[in-house]
């Protein structure tokens, strides 16, 4: 007798992977409500897909592949992700001068790293809890990899992309 779970595993990883985009989908909804720029709305988007991709990048380098906890994982810290970004977002549209932005920014950067460094503290409850949930540790790993790259790209380069200053040598060519 052939035990093939082949289609069983292929329909749970097609479910988890629906509620990748599902969540995705409702993160792009939400974020034009609160931000008159399409600039930003863009920035932010483009944000989560390279985070998502530098993501599933990390993990195959370390030798995990896709499947429903990993894309489980990405799927909860895409809300996780934004938080940083949304806030550099805010301080942006309130403060439009260059040397201001940058300066509240220096002042958040610290901020930003405790409030990720704090997420990542809770999930490492979630590495000891791999005997009792299948897959815990896969899911608690692809999240703690999402939230670093994210904290990378919201402190080193969002910030740049986010002030639009041919004067001072930041072209980035949108036309919004």
């Amino acid at each position: 007798i052939l035990y093939d779970k082949g289609a069983e595993q292929f329909k749970m990883v097609e479910n988890v992977m629906l509620a990748l985009f599902e969540s995705f989908f409702c993160v792009i909804l939400i974020i034009p409500l609160f931000y008159k720029s399409k600039r930003t709305v863009v920035l932010i988007v483009l944000l989560l897909l390279f985070c998502s991709v530098w993501t599933v990048g990390i993990l195959s380098v370390v030798g995990l592949k896709l499947n429903q906890y990993t894309i489980a994982g990405i799927s909860i810290a895409l809300g996780l992700v934004a938080d940083s970004v949304l806030l550099i977002s805010e301080i942006y549209e309130q403060k439009r001068k260059k040397m201001l932005f940058f300066s509240e920014i220096k002042k958040l950067i610290p901020a930003i790293i405790a409030a990720s460094l704090t997420t990542i503290l809770c999930l490492v409850v979630l590495f000891f809890l791999d005997n009792l949930v299948s897959g815990i540790r896969q899911i608690a790993f692809s999240i703690l990899v999402m939230i670093l790259c994210s904290l990378v790209l919201s402190i080193v380069f969002f910030p740049a992309y986010c002030v639009k200053d041919e004067e001072y040598g930041l072209y980035l060519n949108t036309s919004f």
